[in-house]
């Protein structure tokens, strides 16, 4: 069973926001609770804190793995890598390298955006 985080204030929102990371995986379910807001504004706001907070950052590394692939073929069919220098093997093993590197940027990217987003949301909600 999954864990709950029960948000009763915006301030525990930026607590949440701290909690994503790419060390860590495991996320709990969000239930916003809070005293002023009806319960159909703490419906909408407990969707948007949930799309952030579930963010995996999958999405951009997915697309920077298609960028790298794209770019590596460009690169190697134009001959600035050549496969004749480096061996077939070695051309590979260096397209895997660079795709694990902007990949993981990618990912590392996505989380920093919806850590931002939630950040953004706590402070437009705060200026309200």
């Amino acid at each position: 069973m999954k864990q709950e985080i029960i948000i009763t204030d915006l301030a525990e929102i930026k607590g949440v926001a701290k909690e994503i990371s790419l060390f860590t995986t495991r996320r709990k379910n969000i239930l916003i609770r809070i005293p002023h807001l009806t319960e159909e504004e703490n419906s909408q706001l407990e969707a948007k804190v949930t799309k952030h907070y579930s963010a995996c950052g999958c999405g951009q590394g997915r697309i920077s793995g298609v960028i790298t692939l794209v770019g590596y073929v460009l690169l190697v069919l134009t001959g600035i890598i050549s496969i004749y220098e480096l061996g077939v093997l070695n051309t590979i093993l260096l397209y895997f390298a660079c795709s694990i590197v902007t990949m993981l940027i990618g990912k590392i990217y996505g989380l920093w955006n919806a850590r931002k987003a939630l950040l953004k949301l706590v402070n437009e909600l705060q200026i309200k």
